[in-house]
């Protein structure tokens, strides 16, 4: 470099920020070591997505910033001029850039690669640490600056005044698990989210026994406290940290001040977000959540197979979005120093939750790998994580381990979601899964083969919320239809990761469940339907012993516990004296179906802890709500195979019935065909007419409702097994095709 063009870029690089009062030595070093690089105006000087190996300072010229996911937002792009600098802290973090960095007049620019930066830190490493605190402190206004552009309460207004609002703003920053405010507190500011979630709660009476009521999640770019600033009021419910949290807060008299300058501008889009909190409120919209970003990984026991999991589980995610896996080693090479992400200081904590924050800005999901021991890397990644996944070998001593103890000890372990995976590597199928969960009240369970690629890839699609849930409904013999829409599903290449059912769905998803063929599940249910309807007995109790069925489906449940199914399972049944629905996810397998299945009057309860319960299709035959829960959110495919309500005509035997009569006529060759209906047949459609507004209620909650023609098959109509799992498949296949050509249609 020339003598006279070093000495400009040594004045330039003084009047940087990032070099600004560092050592006249300092800075000629670099001036030697920098590129000088011409690019003429509208010319792409960087661009999103690129490969973050150097960072840029601007010796003349101008350039124009447009974050990602900004395009086409007014006021978006950003423009910075002579001694500005740009890319770096993705240089820093070792990212991919995150935004597209374009010549508006023609410029020089002063290029510092990795190396050149690498080779300054050996000579000056005072100077270069100094250099890299302020790029964290530097990347905090890009955290703030993004996320107000990305934000819906402040994205689409004028630049002057996002520029007037950032310079009202204070950082605020929150531990897991710390709380913002509580109710009742006073209203006296709002707040931006920049980096982390919050939840938005209601104190159940009973904390200890009830979980609280969740009214919203929010991630970065949401705000919230608006009302406070507009009317004082005190606060209508607690928000606090589930993770560590990043805020930028906006007092009463800061706004006030805004008011005062913009009045239009601001009374307008603040007007604007009152009126989308009030259509929530009106529409009865589910609780907002903000979607899972950020994944912990903790072992359940020395020699978990974590490292293993997480890199199988990542390789899982990045089909669905962009994903990135972090280790305390990768942190440590990311951020050039050995024991970077166990830091206890302020100021290196700092530079590690920025590197992280940068992370969460640029992939999709985050999955971060746990020590095997409790350390500061540890804890920060369970104060990093929406949801922390405890790893454990299936065949491991099932007590609690010393990082999941620490988990459970803290305060907002009964906020955290936790969710156990039970790993594999021997054949045969899951056991003794209730003592791993005895101890972990909460937890959702996986099951997962480490070398079975399918097994990652449900709960890649579980966790994301992107399941696919079939929820089977009632219909006695009508049920067998299910399996002719497995078999569409499975010709579909559509997985079922979840499933579950009431009354003969229950039944279809159990044997689906335990592995059975399509054509032993049909033989199975055609036998055992023929023989639980004649199974007779004195009707004091019920109609049929219900002996037939017990054994037809304790032959292939035997002792099978619901936990231990490969896939998540559940049924509904209906708790008699209570007038309340259970719902099954542990326990006895064969109970569960059987309690989901006695038709009252046609078979006995099943007594269940002092409980008499009985099908749960008269209170919710096609539990299209329950499956929404479980499911995660996911995509939900509902089958109803109950008949359709239909006229039809009936004698009318006048105000009083005599079942003697009528037998003689049923002897009678030469009597007439027509007769009132059986008492199982009104028991049945009774059954039928208990769920039938519960299900048009629900039906809109499933992303694909099937409601297959099984016009003329009877409820008792086992004999015909064959021919309504055909026709419910010819319909499902058709249905199926239809939807997938159309992805927003909701029912078939």
């Amino acid at each position: 470099m020339a003598t006279d063009a070093s000495h400009r870029f040594e004045n330039c690089l003084s009047s940087a920020h990032l070099f600004r009062a560092l050592p006249a030595e300092f800075l000629s070093a670099l001036a030697g070591l920098a590129d000088d690089v011409s690019v003429a105006a509208g010319e792409v000087c960087v661009a999103e997505g690129d490969v973050s190996d150097c960072f840029f300072v601007i010796a003349s010229g101008q350039v124009r910033l447009t974050p990602r996911g900004t395009e086409g937002r007014k006021n978006a792009a950003l423009e910075f001029g002579a001694g500005a600098c740009f890319g770096e802290v993705g240089f820093l973090t070792g990212d991919r850039r995150s935004a597209t960095v374009r010549a508006v007049a023609d410029c020089v620019l002063l290029r510092i690669s990795r190396e050149a930066f690498g080779q300054l830190a050996r000579q000056f490493p005072r100077e270069t640490e100094l250099v890299c605190d302020r790029i964290v402190a530097r990347s905090r206004e890009v955290h703030l600056s993004s996320a107000l552009r990305r934000s819906e309460l402040f994205g689409s207004v004028d630049g002057e005044i996002l520029r007037a609002l950032e310079a009202e703003l204070e950082l605020v920053n929150l531990g897991s698990g710390e709380i913002l405010f509580r109710r009742g507190d006073p209203g006296d500011a709002m707040y931006l989210v920049i980096a982390g979630r919050l939840r938005i709660a209601l104190d159940t009476p009973d904390a200890a026994r009830a979980p609280e009521r969740v009214l919203a999640e929010l991630a970065s770019g949401d705000t919230l406290g608006e009302m406070a600033v507009l009317s004082g009021e005190p606060r209508s419910a607690t928000v606090y940290a589930f993770r560590d949290t990043q805020l930028a807060c906006l007092s009463r008299e800061g706004f006030q001040r805004l008011l005062q300058k913009y009045p239009a501008v601001v009374a307008l889009f603040f007007t604007r977000k009152m009126v989308r909190l009030m259509q929530e409120q009106i529409s009865g919209a589910a609780p907002r959540s903000a979607g899972l970003r950020t994944m912990a990984v903790i072992p359940a026991h020395p020699g978990a197979p974590v490292p293993e999991f997480c890199a199988k589980f990542a390789r899982a995610l990045a089909p669905l979005d962009s994903t990135m896996h972090v280790t305390s080693d990768s942190v440590d090479a990311a951020l050039g120093r050995v024991g970077a992400a166990q830091a206890e200081g302020e100021a290196a904590q700092q530079r590690v939750t920025e590197w992280l924050n940068q992370l969460e800005e640029q992939f999709r999901y985050v999955l971060y790998e746990a020590d095997a021991h409790q350390s500061q890397w540890t804890e920060r990644c369970l104060r990093q994580a929406d949801h922390v996944l405890v790893v454990a070998d299936a065949d491991a001593d099932p007590a609690l381990g010393e990082i999941e103890r620490t988990l459970m000890s803290a305060d907002q372990a009964r906020r955290q979601k936790i969710s156990l995976v039970l790993t594999y590597r021997r054949p045969g199928n899951p056991s003794g899964t209730g003592r791993w969960l005895a101890a972990r009240e909460g937890y959702r369970h996986h099951h997962v083969r480490l070398v079975a690629p399918d097994d990652f890839a449900r709960i890649a699609r579980f966790f994301t919320g992107r399941a696919f849930g079939l929820v089977l409904g009632g219909g006695f013999a009508r049920g067998i239809a299910h399996i002719g829409v497995l078999r569409a599903l499975e010709e579909a290449n559509i997985p079922i990761d979840l499933i579950g059912g009431t009354s003969m769905g229950s039944m279809v998803a159990g044997l689906w469940s335990l592995g059975m063929q399509r054509s032993e599940m049909i033989d199975r249910l055609r036998r055992g339907g023929i023989a639980a309807f004649r199974d007779f007995t004195f009707p004091l109790v019920s109609f049929t012993r219900g002996l037939k069925m017990w054994q037809m489906v304790s032959e292939v449940g035997g002792d099978m516990q619901i936990e231990d199914l490969w896939t998540p399972y559940f049924c509904v049944s209906a708790i008699l004296n209570r007038a309340e629905v259970k719902v099954h996810t542990r326990g006895s397998l064969t109970k569960s179906v059987l309690a989901s299945s006695r038709a009252p009057g046609v078979f006995p309860p099943i007594v269940w802890d002092d409980d008499l319960l009985v099908d749960g299709g008269i209170i919710n035959n096609v539990p299209v709500d329950v499956m929404q829960e479980y499911s995660n959110h996911g995509t939900i495919i509902a089958v109803d195979v109950s008949p359709s309500p239909e006229s039809a005509k009936t004698e009318d035997y006048g105000m009083a019935f005599s079942g003697s009569r009528m037998l003689l006529r049923k002897l009678n060759p030469f009597s007439s065909g027509t007769y009132p209906p059986s008492i199982i047949t009104v028991l049945m459609k009774t059954i039928d007419f208990s769920s039938e507004s519960y299900r048009r209620q629900v039906a809109d909650g499933a992303d694909l409702y099937l409601r297959p023609t099984l016009t003329g098959f009877r409820f008792d109509d086992f004999r015909r097994a064959e021919q309504m799992a055909e026709a419910a498949y010819q319909y499902a296949r058709q249905a199926i095709a239809e939807w997938n050509r159309q992805p927003q249609k909701k029912t078939a």
